[in-house]
């Protein structure tokens, strides 16, 4: 059993440090496990398609013929949801191309990005987990994720991955490719260099060097561009890192009845673990080696130490429901999220 609060006033206003170096050693998962993965995808939900016919937006033409997916993930900000604050939501109706892949194959490669983004959640803190497949006449040419420490990107490994076979294919991935420079050149200049000729993306990045700036560069080199196909869940994945992004925090979770096992073990999904001793607070976090690193911090107040964790780039972190540090954190309205072990 599971109980959530507060993301109701969670919005986007801005992201980590994006896009560093790939290489094919960091590259894909075994064809094997995408079979496993894809036989249990199901249908996107909570989103409903119509035809850009009966669609409002001002941004769609007849002659592009394109879709609308009509949804507001459930912990997007309400001042979001207003026209121009985001990327319109959208899809190609496969009916308009007899040829073209039906909702259901869009699913199928959708998931198996979703599901390679949550496996690495708890890993690759600065950054958010993204997942990302290249599909090429129907059948995955490329696989990628945000590796620990969070670079490199999952397009980027996907793009290694696939090599030549990535011109002329389609991109899935779950949050919008970055197109500033930052430890290396943009991921969509590589999207494009590659020849990728349709990108399906579930969210928008709301960081300012981003915020739709790689849509457009996209569409610009001649890249059809899809955004919503899989908000809900990548928005779940990626809860954490719009926590820190709105609130300039981690997303806080209070854990009952949890086995926490070893003394330095972090538990799956978190970025790393709060726990006290009298006055001190300490936090044990796991690194980009996978090594757990302790950090003792210099007070023991919620309200001065979790911005400090945000600004050290921890997305998530996880409190023993037993420690009295639950309760300071309850008492002063910064628990995001409860978890009860069953």
């Amino acid at each position: 059993m599971r109980a959530s609060v507060g993301f109701s006033r969670i919005g986007f206003t801005a992201a980590p440090d994006e896009c560093l170096a790939s290489g094919k050693d960091a590259a894909s998962r075994s064809r094997q496990q995408f079979q496993r993965n894809s036989m249990t995808i199901g249908p996107v939900r909570e989103i409903a398609f119509t035809p850009a016919s009966n669609a409002s937006s001002s941004r769609l033409t007849g002659s592009q013929q394109e879709g609308v997916l009509v949804a507001a993930p459930p912990w997007t900000h309400g001042a979001l949801r207003e026209e121009g604050h985001r990327e319109p939501v959208t899809l190609p109706p496969a009916s308009l191309f007899p040829m073209a892949p039906t909702l259901h194959d869009h699913d199928r490669w959708m998931g198996e990005a979703l599901s390679r983004a949550r496996a690495m959640r708890g890993r690759v803190w600065p950054n958010p987990a993204v997942g990302c497949v290249i599909v090429k006449d129907g059948v995955p040419v490329g696989f990628g994720e945000t590796q620990f420490g969070g670079r490199p990107h999952a397009e980027r490994v996907a793009l290694a991955d696939a090599g030549a076979a990535a011109y002329g294919a389609s991109l899935y991935v779950t949050l919008e490719p970055c197109c500033h420079q930052g430890h290396t050149p943009p991921c969509v200049d590589a999207i494009i260099a590659a020849g990728i000729t349709a990108v399906y993306a579930s969210l928008q990045d709301p960081d300012p060097r981003v915020n739709g700036g790689g849509f457009a560069k996209l569409r610009a080199a001649g890249v059809q561009v899809w955004v919503g196909l899989g908000a809900i869940e990548a928005g779940d994945i990626m809860k954490g890192f719009f926590t820190r992004v709105a609130l300039g925090r981690p997303l806080v979770t209070l854990q009952h009845q949890v086995n926490w096992g070893t003394a330095s073990a972090v538990p799956f999904p978190f970025d790393g673990v709060l726990s006290s001793n009298g006055a001190e607070v300490s936090l044990r976090v796991r690194t980009a080696s996978g090594a757990m690193e302790n950090r003792p911090l210099e007070t023991s107040d919620p309200k001065a130490f979790l911005p400090k964790l945000g600004a050290w780039g921890l997305t998530s972190v996880a409190i023993p429901s037993i420690d009295p540090l639950a309760q300071r954190c309850r008492m002063a309205a910064l628990v995001d999220d409860e978890q009860f072990a069953i």
